[in-house]
């Protein structure tokens, strides 16, 4: 599993990047190539989602910003088990399934997170550096 954020994203003075955004697993990719989205703050999303579930085996629910797709799941011990919809709430087309571990997971967002907080560092935008800064210090507490 490997989330895919665009090399060069536009920076938006609110705190947002915004670029090419997919999850590739296994031969499937998620909402699609070349999907646009905002790339921080769903990032973020996700990182709180992990840290508040991680450990639990209980439900967790990621979504994208720009339209309908989403995933839904659960976190089983070690494991991170996904279906992905066009829609939120489960209920459009389920487009397919992810599996990985929540390790996997964790480094995938961590290594977006730093990703964001270097283009947040480059435009001076100290608030959304420190956003960053404190999620990955929260998701490599749950290593």
């Amino acid at each position: 599993m490997k989330i895919i954020i665009d090399e060069n994203p536009e920076y938006g003075k609110t705190g947002t990047l915004f670029g090419d955004f997919c999850i590739f697993a296994d031969g499937f990719v998620f909402p699609y190539e070349e999907w646009t989205d905002f790339i921080f703050p769903v990032l973020d999303w996700w990182a709180e989602e992990l840290v508040s579930k991680c450990g639990s085996n209980g439900t967790i629910r990621l979504m994208f910003m720009d339209g309908s797709y989403e995933m839904t799941g659960c976190i089983k011990g070690s494991k991170i088990y996904l279906e992905c919809y066009s829609d939120h709430f489960g209920t459009g087309d389920m487009l397919g399934t992810i599996e990985c571990t929540t390790e996997e997971f964790r480094k995938n967002l961590i290594c977006g997170l730093k990703r964001c907080k270097r283009f947040f560092i480059q435009n001076g935008n100290k608030k959304e550096v420190e956003k960053c800064s404190e999620k990955i210090r929260r998701l490599e507490k749950i290593a």
